[in-house]
């Protein structure tokens, strides 16, 4: 395995739309449009003679991992309020390598269900096309655990 160490710079710029929920001044973020640029480089730590890996989610990356150079990538992702608890992401991302993987294109969806405060639930695919003969699709499913909660503020008529 390479030793590595990875710098990301990323400028996110992002658009709520909100609606009404008619319950006092609560407004809640429905669509949440966001886009991005960003820079990935890695610098190596220990020499490795580990050839390009040859999984195609990794190969543009590969220069980072290796601790070799970088590469660019820009995002347009929605995040969409479905219903309560409820959550729908959808991006498209572009990867710009020099390296000889050239340039691909993901797509990535996922629903998000929040189970309790603290649980929630995701699952979803990763689509990736671009040079090479194979385009995987990898599942994704994700449990996660939040710690703690922030301390909320009474809002609305209800005072939730």
């Amino acid at each position: 395995m390479p030793i590595s160490i990875g710098v990301k710079n990323e400028l996110i710029l992002s658009k709520p739309f909100l609606k009404d929920i008619q319950c006092g001044s609560v407004e809640q973020a429905y669509i949440v449009v966001t886009g991005a640029i960003a820079y990935d480089y890695g610098f190596e730590v220990e020499k490795t003679d580990v050839e390009y890996m040859q999984r195609k989610l990794l190969r543009q990356r590969s220069n980072v991992i290796l601790g070799g150079g970088g590469f660019g990538s820009a995002r347009l992702q929605g995040d969409f309020y479905v219903r309560k608890n409820l959550y729908a992401t959808v991006a498209v991302r572009a990867l710009f390598s020099d390296g000889s993987a050239g340039n691909s294109l993901e797509q990535n969806s996922s629903l998000r269900l929040k189970i309790s405060p603290h649980f929630s639930l995701m699952a979803g695919y990763w689509l990736t096309l671009g040079k090479g003969t194979e385009t995987p699709v990898l599942p994704i499913v994700d449990l996660t655990y939040h710690f703690g909660l922030k301390q909320g503020r009474e809002e609305g008529l209800f005072k939730r």
